[in-house]
């Protein structure tokens, strides 16, 4: 055999052997794992994603992660998951996640990814049924991380109660009333500066607040039915309308956006929206307060648990395996706390209670909260036996904006809310 034949067969099987090595390299790199990410558009949540995102990246070099953020992001979430044509993982608030189990969008935990019991080890204490992310068929399909408790608290503009000549910080209704009046300036009749007022969101969760400071109810666990038409319910309910209506003019428009401008001196806000303030306010010098009870006696709760705020997969991830690790990573202590520092929320396990970030951060404002959850877990009121709770705000809201323009009493709209929350809520529980 001649040379020439001998080096033309190494160069051929040489040339064989580098596209193999091609190849097999084009195979490795094609398949390496890609998922797509979706989330809000807001701030903290985005500048969380996007760490926690690149993290599980350099701890899995075969996953790629794309992150996208919606301003509109349910309804953009709920059509593509509907569709087929939604992202693997999630951002998701225990509110909606019980109707996307209801209507098979989750991708469920198996045993082989967390057992239950490693599941819910670290988690805030609370009754299984009441927790929103456990379907009908007592498997998970989320991992929640955080609750946001909702118009529990209102900050306090101190530059402004200074010049109105108070020392102290209100304590009870009558304080908080007395010192209302004195913030509020009004010129020929038009409000200036607004002495109380709410944020333009959650009305519903303001309004059953305001009934738990007097000592009342609107929703019974054991028969699941609303009551809204009582004595305390109805004396909340005034209380709030009354309130609102009493120190706070259209003029002042965004009362939000006021309070940022120090035209809102007191306002009843979520607690998370303190991160916010520092942000777009610094100079704002502000507290976060409970809400004193009404009534002598009446219990101090908090609304949570449906409301929750976590991370799920579609049903229809063509990478499951990736999908599941990534929850567990972002449910993860060190992933919560990068989540924590940005959102400025309220943990759910009880392994942040005593962490930096509650002691020395800016969730030491409203440290007081774990604090009442320590103490006594029967301050939370898990939502969601509550049925569909997107409805059931949205009913409370209709009636009351309906309140604030005249066009019925406080006792017609409790009525009104009553009759059709009942309605809403004989559909997930008829007997």
């Amino acid at each position: 055999m001649s040379k020439v034949k001998v080096n033309s067969r190494i160069m051929i099987l040489l040339v064989v052997m580098l596209l193999c090595v091609a190849l097999v390299g084009g195979g490795v790199q094609a398949q390496k794992i890609r998922m797509r990410y979706w989330g809000t558009a807001d701030i903290g949540d985005v500048d969380a994603a996007n760490e926690i995102s690149r993290e599980f990246e350099k701890k899995n070099p075969n996953v790629s992660i794309e992150n996208e953020y919606f301003p509109q992001f349910e309804i953009k979430l709920y059509t593509a998951l509907a569709t087929g044509t939604g992202p693997d993982v999630f951002f998701v608030r225990g509110r909606y996640i019980r109707k996307l189990i209801k209507s098979n969008m989750l991708l469920r935990f198996t045993p082989d990814g967390m057992s239950q019991e490693d599941y819910r080890k670290d988690f805030l204490s609370r009754p299984p049924e009441k927790d929103a992310y456990i379907g009908s068929d007592g498997e998970y399909y989320g991992i929640p991380v955080t609750f946001l408790p909702s118009h529990f608290g209102y900050f306090l503009n101190l530059d402004l109660l200074a010049k109105a000549g108070l020392a102290e910080h209100p304590e009870t209704w009558d304080e908080i009333l007395q010192a209302a009046a004195k913030m509020t300036v009004r010129d020929g009749g038009m409000v200036k500066q607004a002495g109380f007022a709410r944020t333009e969101w959650d009305v519903a969760y303001s309004v059953w607040s305001f009934i738990w400071q007097f000592g009342g109810d609107f929703f019974n666990d054991e028969s699941k039915r609303f009551d809204y038409t009582s004595a305390k319910a109805k004396e909340g309910a005034n209380l709030w309308v009354d309130t609102v209506l009493q120190f706070f003019g259209p003029e002042i428009g965004s009362a939000w956006e006021a309070w940022m401008d120090s035209r809102v001196a007191m306002l009843i806000c979520q607690p998370w929206n303190a991160r916010y303030t520092h942000m777009m306010a610094p100079d704002l010098p502000f507290v976060f307060l409970p809400l004193p009870s009404a009534v002598e006696g009446a219990p101090y709760l908090m609304l949570a648990g449906s409301d929750s705020i976590g991370w799920a997969a579609s049903a229809k991830t063509q990478s499951p395996d990736s999908a599941l690790d990534f929850l567990k990573f972002i449910g993860s202590p060190e992933m919560s706390y990068i989540y924590l520092g940005y959102s400025g929320e309220v943990p759910l396990t009880k392994a942040h209670w005593d962490s930096d970030y509650f002691k020395t951060g800016e969730g030491a404002e409203w440290a007081w909260v774990l604090q009442k959850l320590k103490e006594d877990i029967g301050v939370v009121r898990w939502g969601a036996l509550m049925g569909d709770e997107q409805r059931a705000t949205a009913i409370v809201e209709q009636q009351i904006d309906l309140v604030y323009a005249g066009s019925q009493t406080v006792d017609e709209a409790l009525a009104a809310i009553e009759k059709q929350s009942n309605e809403m809520i004989i559909e997930y529980y008829p007997d």
